[in-house]
């Protein structure tokens, strides 16, 4: 349990936190998570398994991200979240923006960011990640046909397109 800032509907913040995992969101009350399309230099794009311990989508595949602790910003959580998760060491400046969305509690930044790690040199949190794989984006289409990607609607494949083209092609 963490505290957030709670922001409005504009993104701005209220003035005030909330424990995260505690303390529930009124109407009108958001918080801000990342994530992180991690793509290496061969177009492979890094998923992770979550552990069965997990309340949210026990055992489904994703991208790796988590939520904006308070005062911090969403390109050093998204920094964070990826070194405790995979034990990647990520430079904030090196990440891309993809987008961003809001659903009736979260804003949510998917980072695109291009890194070039071996599987088994990755340090994986244990409570958090069971394994992880690089994969063509087809295969995570194959995973949200199976309904065991978790939060399939966060990247499509004009994104993945998008953030090759920004990370690889230059």
């Amino acid at each position: 349990m963490e505290p957030v800032d709670i922001y409005d509907c504009n993104r701005n913040k209220k003035g005030y936190i909330k424990i995260r995992g505690r303390d529930r969101l009124e109407p009108g009350e958001f918080i801000i998570g990342v994530g992180a399309l991690l793509i290496n230099s061969d177009k492979k794009i890094l998923i992770s398994k979550r552990t069965m311990n997990k309340d949210r989508y026990p055992g489904f595949w994703e991208f790796n991200g988590g939520g904006v602790a308070q005062g911090e910003e969403s390109a050093d959580a998204v920094v964070r979240e990826i070194k405790e998760e995979l034990g990647i060491n990520l430079n904030k400046e090196d990440g891309y923006l993809l987008k961003t969305f809001k659903n009736d509690y979260k804003f949510f930044d998917l980072w695109a960011f291009k890194v070039d790690v071996k599987v088994q040199d990755l340090v994986l949190a244990e409570r958090e990640v069971e394994k992880a794989e690089w994969v063509d984006f087809g295969k995570i289409e194959e995973l949200k046909e199976q309904n065991i990607f978790a939060d399939s609607s966060r990247i499509t494949l004009q994104d993945f397109e998008i953030a090759k083209k920004v990370l690889l092609d230059n």
